[in-house]
């Protein structure tokens, strides 16, 4: 059976007696009368067709699956009360709410945040870490980083950076290659492969790069695959493998020395598409947005100008 809006009052008052106990405690929390509240709770017995609460002298004994039903619905308000505290906060004059994907949101966005945050303390930074976002005038996220072609979104658009793909691994993996002339040097490599879903036809994968530039690989696609950016990630800085990698993600390593490129920069390859900052939302401008916009295509100026100095 699907519940109702007209019995949410009932399902308030049913999970607050069985989170108290008693009818007399649940009262006093919702503000009103505790025959008010047994009377809500009868109420939600007949809509759902069976007894949740045993009734006794003492008061009640809620049913194995009244127990279960109210912590449910305890963490189903939680939700409501979040809900509504975002969207009664969403015109608040410090709010940016930011979407972007996962990978460019921990490798490349969080370890600059620090940054702006000294600048703008009394910001209510927000950050939605997803791979897709659909792009709709819902007035929920104020901006979007994300990887695709030019004018897909519909929305206003800077570009902040083009994108390289270019094979990297840790020193102690590269020692362990041999000669990278060699066409079969990748026979017993540990690849990293992600499975990325795209509509850039200009992205590669492992397969693709090695025959662009004369490598053999084995028909049997060895070592990890995984569909999650973030976790070739991690496999490639704990020294599990090589990873045809984002230069945009990867060039401060790069430049460090915690990372090589043992096949050199003229193995790089550029795929089709940028990565944009979108404008999600129209008419709600303040200087707090304003400044993260500034800041944001400022930090993607030093990645391009980063990416630039080492390919060259």
């Amino acid at each position: 059976m699907v519940m109702s809006i007209p019995h949410l009052t009932a399902l308030r008052a049913f999970e607050a007696s069985v989170r108290h106990g008693s009818f007399r405690a649940a009262a006093t929390e919702l503000g009103v009368t505790p025959a008010a509240v047994g009377q809500q709770v009868r109420k939600l017995e007949a809509a759902m067709g069976q007894q949740l609460l045993v009734r006794h002298a003492n008061g009640f004994k809620p049913t194995a699956i009244a127990t279960s039903g109210a912590l449910r619905l305890a963490t189903g308000f939680s939700e409501l009360r979040g809900a509504l505290e975002m969207m009664s906060r969403s015109n608040l004059p410090n709010r940016v709410f930011v979407t972007v994907t996962p990978s460019i949101g921990e490798r490349w966005l969080a370890p600059r945040l620090p940054q702006f945050l000294a600048k703008h303390s009394a910001v209510d930074l927000r950050v939605d870490s997803t791979p897709h976002v659909i792009y709709q005038p819902s007035g929920e996220f104020d901006f979007a980083i994300r990887y695709d072609r030019p004018g897909a979104s519909g929305f206003q658009e800077v570009t902040l950076f083009n994108e390289s793909l270019i094979p990297v691994c840790t020193p102690a993996i590269a020692s362990r290659l041999g000669p990278t002339e060699r066409a079969d040097c990748l026979a017993s490599a540990p690849l990293i492969h992600v499975d990325r879903s795209t509509d850039d036809p200009d992205w590669l994968h492992w397969e693709e790069w090695a025959e662009i530039f004369g490598y053999r690989i084995p028909s049997q696609r060895q070592g990890l695959h995984t569909t999650y950016t973030t976790l070739a990630l991690r496999s490639l800085y704990d020294g599990n493998g090589l990873h045809l990698a984002q230069l945009s993600i990867t060039v401060p390593d790069l430049l460090s020395g915690r990372l090589v490129a043992p096949f050199g920069t003229t193995k790089c390859v550029s795929p089709g598409y940028p990565y944009n900052l979108i404008r999600m939302t129209n008419g709600r401008e303040t200087p707090i947005l304003t400044a993260f916009r500034e800041w944001i295509i400022e930090e993607a100026r030093k990645t391009q100008a980063d990416m630039d100095a080492y390919l060259a």
